[in-house]
């Protein structure tokens, strides 16, 4: 499965990872634990509060299924003005 990081997450890993994961799927907070294991500071990274996981236009959470075909992505919080 292709992973995408935006921002200073990037900086831990490049811009994309690819993860194996069941073909099933699994939850979001699986699929953070699997990119901690090859990737520790990245995993790190995605726990810190307001980093957001996408698909297309829709935000994920926690205990969501992700879908092994679609690419996801992953976004530091933003700020600015």
């Amino acid at each position: 499965m292709q992973v995408h990081f935006f921002g200073r997450l990037a900086d831990h890993a490049g811009r994309t990872v690819e993860v194996a994961v069941p073909p099933e799927g699994c939850r979001l907070d699986a699929l953070r634990g699997l990119i901690a294991a090859e990737h520790p500071a990245l995993g790190a990274a995605l726990e810190r509060p307001g980093v957001r996981a996408c698909v297309g236009r829709d935000f994920l959470g926690g205990e969501q299924q992700v879908d092994p075909a679609r690419p996801i992505e992953f976004w530091p919080p933003v700020s600015g003005g």
